[in-house]
């Protein structure tokens, strides 16, 4: 029963922390529950991002203010922001929260963005082409390399989504030549 009330307890997700312990007070044993509330996030801020703005990263995440700090919902929307740094063609982001807590047991969030440079595609070769020559074979892919107008375009920003749907790309257009046999492997990507 004392099991099932402390689990009743945490269910409610309003503690981090429930203890039972008994205390004898006048002759009369008392079962007394401690709780540790779980903390109220008051703010949310951004700091470091200049390639996504705040609105795009504040509708990527769902902790909010008000709302009970929950460290697991805040590592969601961590890799999250993660992941919209990647498609953004920014592979080495890391992004490093700041808790702070106050005497009144209210937590201020400052998600601390370390961008690193944006990863570019300075060219795709290919290896085992007979049928299509490289040219062909790069029309009728997404991913492009990069060029002069690329810190305006975003063109030649590499993401990893879209090189993949281009090995589909390319076996389809060998199979509509016929070559039912084709194999277009995982690409080799050197960054330096």
């Amino acid at each position: 029963a004392i099991d099932r009330g402390r689990q009743a307890i945490f269910r409610m997700a309003r503690f981090s922390d429930v203890r039972v312990t008994f205390e004898e007070r006048d002759g009369r044993n008392i079962l007394l529950f401690t709780v540790v509330e779980r903390p109220l996030v008051r703010t949310v801020k951004f700091a470091g991002n200049k390639e996504l703005s705040d609105e795009k990263l504040r509708a990527l995440i769902t902790v909010k203010s008000p709302d009970l700090y929950d460290a697991t919902a805040l590592d969601r929307n961590i890799e999250a922001i993660l992941k919209a740094y990647k498609e953004a063609g920014y592979y080495a982001a890391k992004v490093e929260p700041q808790i702070e807590i106050t005497e009144l047991n209210e937590a201020n969030i400052t998600l601390n963005c370390i961008e690193g440079e944006e990863i570019l595609i300075d060219s795709i070769r290919f290896e085992g082409n007979k049928a299509f020559t490289a040219k062909e074979l790069k029309k009728g892919m997404e991913t492009r390399e990069r060029w002069f107008l690329s810190w305006m375009t975003g063109r030649g920003a590499y993401q990893e989504e879209i090189l993949a749907n281009d090995l589909s790309l390319l076996t389809d257009r060998y199979f509509d030549r016929g070559y039912i046999e084709v194999k277009v492997h995982q690409p080799q990507v050197k960054i330096g």
